[in-house]
């Protein structure tokens, strides 16, 4: 069987009691946490388990429910181990933070800036975009007069290349660090 959530509680919500109906032995999916924690307690309940590819919010895994798992870090554990490597082994001491607004980015850098100031750091500039922008030059003015700075910035992949090519462009002598990405100006 396959539904699509789309990303929609609302939606996820009708879709995935047919999976429970059709007493399906277990669900891959949802690929959002906003679409899989509504849906945990279905699974839990009829007993099937349901394995997330990508929900990262803590909620969905540690509530100790034997039916839910992930096979990704959640969002505590990532922005906790992600601030630890920028002031460990980066060696960040003032660092500037960027998130999407999104509950996914700002778990994310929440978790990050509490690791990185229990580390020593600090922070120097909260800044944030959206999930949809591409032009970042706004987020660059704070932070482009600043020396031996690291930016740590947290959203969709799609969004994370031409911000690393606006701080380029801008030569903002920085080490910038993003999902999936390590890029040194």
């Amino acid at each position: 069987m396959v539904e699509d959530g789309a990303a929609d509680p609302k939606h996820g919500t009708t879709a995935e009691p047919k999976f429970v109906y059709a007493k399906v032995a277990g669900a891959i999916g949802n690929l959002t946490s906003v679409t899989t924690i509504p849906e945990f307690t279905l699974y839990r309940d009829a007993g099937s388990p349901q394995i997330s590819p990508s929900a990262t919010n803590p909620r969905y895994t540690r509530q100790g429910f034997e039916t839910a798992f992930t096979v990704i870090a959640d969002g505590a554990q990532l922005g906790s181990s992600l601030g630890k490597y920028a002031v460990g082994t980066l060696k960040g001491k003032a660092i500037a933070v960027i998130d999407d607004r999104t509950t996914y980015g700002q778990g994310v850098v929440d978790q990050f800036t509490k690791s990185i100031i229990a580390a020593g750091a600090h922070v120097v500039a909260k800044e944030f975009t959206t999930d949809m922008a591409t032009d970042f030059s706004a987020t660059l003015t704070t932070r482009k007069s600043k020396k031996n700075l690291t930016s740590f910035f947290w959203w969709y992949e799609c969004s994370s290349r031409p911000h690393a090519q606006e701080n380029a462009i801008a030569r903002h002598q920085s080490q910038v660090h993003g999902r999936r990405r390590h890029l040194r100006d």
